[in-house]
């Protein structure tokens, strides 16, 4: 069995096959490499798992030396460099292993030769412990990435990242079915139709193709909703105040939005390409209050108090409607994301707090929220009534 240093040189290498043009004659140098621009650094090495990795991986020479559209091959003249930020010299033994593909970012994937775990930095400030992972975890997430097609070359830009793939929506869509089976297992017995402990199975997609092209909505979001099927029985909430649309309240809320209002002056004026528009996935709905969606009214001091400014969320609410947005980032493969807005203006329920560890971070994906609401209800952590997930997020 291969050791975990011979599987993380294994990664590595398979990952050099995606470049483009094909590394023609491969080179392990890395090791003389560094003794010979750092002695000090190689001496101190000696007898880690990180000397032997690099004893194991190919090197090349290449005008771009990127190895993932975020970052570029492992430089031994550039390991030392997050030191520039560590002045007071409280985290030795680290070495900038990836750095950052654009070369004026001071950051990329950090190695602890301590624990020889790893994770990806913008300094300052130093990673928190538990955003460290092996780095076996993060060269099988680049990998994973390839083949998936959101990693890609491009005839123009080199190296590049796709906002989204199918394989994102088919994820979404599993997760979204779970997230039904979950709330039909729950709903009380006098609203089963089925009469064996569920709701009868509904085919019915939230929205249609069409209806969704003409409200503007981004791509991902009508690949998923034209997919996902409506929700059993009399469900109506798939979260606590977390509704779904119907045709006639997305006729009326995004078929007739005026071309004047706030967003789409804002979204024309900006440019913004259709790849990076947030869509309201799932509207805000108060229980007692089921014929209207929740708004935004009065942003609350504070935390919130920034939704209406220039770098606020507000100038991409609809109609300053509280609810599930996705909130693409395309630019590091996140078109799937998405974030909640409450109707204080809050817009970090659900969201994760930890960085992520392979890349740029991006906000939560739809795939993680349903997931996550599968396992709230599933803990009974949020309860199921006829209508669904009972209760208001506050």
């Amino acid at each position: 069995m291969p050791s975990q240093v011979q599987t993380c040189a294994t990664l590595h290498n398979a990952l050099l096959h995606n470049l483009s043009p094909p590394i023609a004659s491969p080179r392990r140098d890395l090791p003389f490499l560094l003794q010979t621009q750092n002695p000090d650094l190689y001496t101190e090495l000696q007898g880690t798992q990180l000397l032997e990795f690099l004893s194991l991986i190919d090197n090349y020479d290449a005008p771009d030396t990127k190895f993932t559209p975020h970052v570029r091959k492992p430089d031994p003249a550039a390991f030392l460099n997050y030191r520039d930020f560590d002045i007071a010299g409280e985290y030795p033994g680290h070495v900038l292993l990836y750095p950052d593909a654009e070369s004026g970012n001071q950051g990329g994937l950090i190695y602890d030769t301590a624990t020889d775990f790893c994770t990806w930095a913008v300094f300052p400030p130093w990673p928190r412990a538990e955003e460290w992972v092996p780095l076996e975890m993060v060269l099988g997430k680049w990998l994973e990435l390839w083949e998936k097609g959101k990693f890609y070359v491009d005839d123009e830009e080199g190296l590049a990242v796709r906002s989204w793939v199918q394989s994102d929506v088919d994820e979404a869509l599993e997760a979204w079915e779970g997230l039904m089976d979950a709330i039909a297992q729950r709903l009380p017995a006098s609203t089963r139709a089925d009469g064996d402990g569920g709701a009868t199975q509904v085919t019915e997609p939230i929205l249609g193709r069409e209806q969704l092209e003409r409200g503007g909505f981004h791509p991902f979001a009508v690949a998923f909703l034209e997919r996902a099927r409506r929700p059993p029985g009399e469900v109506k909430f798939v979260a606590p105040g977390i509704g779904i649309w119907s045709s006639i309240s997305f006729a009326e809320a995004v078929e007739n939005e005026p071309t004047s209002s706030s967003r789409r002056t804002y979204l024309t004026r900006a440019r913004f390409e259709p790849e990076q528009i947030p869509s309201l996935l799932f509207p805000a709905i108060e229980p007692s209050k089921t014929d209207r969606h929740t708004r935004v009214v009065d942003p609350t001091e504070g935390e919130a108090d920034d939704f209406d400014r220039d770098w606020g969320f507000g100038k991409f609410t609809l109609g300053r409607r509280a609810g599930v947005y996705l909130y693409p980032h395309p630019e590091v493969g996140g078109g799937d994301g998405v974030v909640v807005v409450e109707d204080s203006g809050r817009d970090d329920w659900g969201q994760r707090t930890e960085r992520c560890a392979w890349g740029p971070g991006y906000p939560t994906r739809l795939v993680e929220m349903l997931g996550m609401w599968r396992e709230m209800v599933e803990s009974g952590s949020w309860g199921v009534g006829a209508e669904g997930v009972v209760g208001w997020w506050r």
